[in-house]
């Protein structure tokens, strides 16, 4: 709800005074806080649909009628979502079927997900961008065109001002590319240019938020919070041998906690308080309110809440020493403690990537049937692409196995980081089930075929026996009086 309330706050700054900032006093002090396009778009919509006092009060997110005319902005998201997702199908099938089942599933799934339609985070922004970017990469190798690398670099910066982790994929997605379209062009130039182009594309739509972060905060980057999670994923490298093999459970879904149980002797009472496994639960409990406002982390009970303590006594030091109480200084000196410690420490980074990756895959909202499928999906459509040669498949995943990577190397990896991924999933799930299809189909066939081959033999050899023996030569029945 916290990121909510600042999307919501920085869009009526935007649209009442043209100013980004988070603040609720008449001084509204410039931010980077979160990122700009959904806010912007937010923005806009507010002008439309609210009136700026109506705006004002929406203090309540959950109820009121202006609220919920703000949340309708997540149907502009959908419907292109929906819409793109029928193109890219029929460009990799090209059946109208299959692109129609594809645009179709995308709004009831996304309506199961947790706080994608009844919220204002920027989740579904976000999937609307990665999954354009993702069609626009496709059709890059399959056709090969200087616009399209452009346009696929404008849809990826476009992605990067929704979620700034997307950035540090650009260059792996710039290599992939490139490497594709030299693979099947064989051409260095072509596949050279291309890298280039769809970098600078991703610059074009980035740069003036950079410039404008740099003149205006001094601070060059998209936004900020990156210190925060990544203190926090330090922690969790740093857990003990008993809550890592603990940690699929507590990651778990309920469905499959019931499992483990049943298999691995967990309880529910392992993760409450004083349990083994009780600082993998982010529960927030009375001890974590004193640990935050005294800055004392040793007293909280849990890893999320002692980076928020940590952050209090980061605040009180910077505080003493004069250096001021700025966001920015503090999540940089924690990010820096988080950088220390894990390039000392390699191994344990690595080792918890596992346990990460399945908290990650988990999506909040779909049953765990579904996450596996759609996750199974994403990872799968780069092996039919290899297996078929069509690079224009592994083109489309690239990018949002490239976010999940970076997302379960570097963050602490929450299920809803995963949502943004899901329409790109969706899509490859559909595409994949034409060639499962169309094999299952071929193979009822050729069993067909075998049938009555087999069926034909067995007359055949029954016919050839009769004419070895004739009725009129065969054996009568015993007890028969012959003439």
């Amino acid at each position: 709800m916290k990121s909510a309330r600042q999307n919501l706050t920085i869009a009526f700054n935007v649209a009442k005074s043209g100013t980004y900032s988070l603040s609720e006093t008449a001084n509204k002090m410039p931010t980077m806080k979160r990122e700009p396009l959904p806010v912007l778009v937010l923005a806009a919509w507010m002008l439309v649909s609210a009136p700026m006092d109506e705006a004002s009060k929406a203090s309540d997110l959950n109820q009121g009628e202006t609220i919920r005319r703000l949340k309708m902005i997540n149907i502009f998201w959908v419907s292109i979502i929906t819409v793109i997702a029928f193109f890219v199908v029929f460009s990799l099938t090209g059946s109208v079927l299959f692109a129609l089942l594809a645009a179709a599933v995308q709004a009831p799934l996304l309506l199961d997900v947790t706080g994608t339609f009844d919220g204002l985070k920027t989740e579904l922004a976000a999937a609307c961008l990665i999954l354009a970017s993702c069609y626009m990469m496709a059709l890059l190798v399959q056709r090969m065109s200087g616009w399209l690398a452009l346009a696929a670099g404008i849809a990826a910066g476009a992605a990067v001002l929704t979620k700034t982790i997307i950035l540090y994929t650009l260059p792996i997605v710039a290599l992939v590319l490139a490497i594709l379209i030299y693979v099947k062009q064989r051409s260095t130039a072509k596949s050279l240019f291309a890298g280039i182009v769809f970098l600078l594309g991703a610059l074009v739509v980035t740069g003036p938020w950079l410039m404008r972060n740099a003149v205006v905060l001094d601070e060059p980057r998209i936004s900020t919070r990156a210190g925060l999670v990544l203190y926090e994923r330090m922690l969790l490298d740093s857990m003990t041998r008993e809550e890592y093999w603990g940690s699929f459970y507590a990651w778990a879904p309920s469905s499959v906690k019931r499992l483990f149980e049943a298999a691995f002797g967990f309880k529910r009472s392992d993760l409450e308080a004083g349990g083994t496994l009780q600082r993998l639960n982010r529960i927030h409990r009375p001890e974590d309110d004193i640990a935050k406002d005294e800055g004392r982390p040793e007293l909280s009970s849990n890893y999320h809440s002692k980076v928020y303590s940590e952050r209090k006594r980061q605040s009180i030091n910077f505080a003493r020493q004069g250096s001021g109480n700025s966001a920015i200084l503090i999540e940089d000196a924690m990010e820096r403690d988080a950088k220390n410690w894990i390039l000392n420490h390699p191994l344990d980074h690595i080792a918890l990537m596992v346990p990460l990756a399945w908290r990650g895959m988990w999506i909040p909202g779909l049953t765990a049937g579904w996450s596996f499928i759609l996750i199974l999906s994403l990872f799968a459509l780069p092996a039919l692409g290899l297996l078929t040669r069509r690079w224009e498949l592994i083109a489309f995943v690239v990018l949002p196995i490239a976010v999940f990577a970076i997302l379960t190397g570097t963050t602490h990896h929450l299920p809803r980081f995963t949502i943004p991924l899901v329409p790109a999933m969706i899509v490859s799930a559909v595409v994949l089930s034409q060639p499962i299809l169309s094999y299952l189909s071929t193979w009822r066939i050729v069993s067909r075929v075998t049938a009555s081959f087999r069926l034909l033999l067995l007359k055949i050899g029954q016919s050839s026996r009769l004419m070895q023996n004739p009725p009129s030569q065969l054996p009568q029945p015993s007890g028969l009086r012959q003439e």
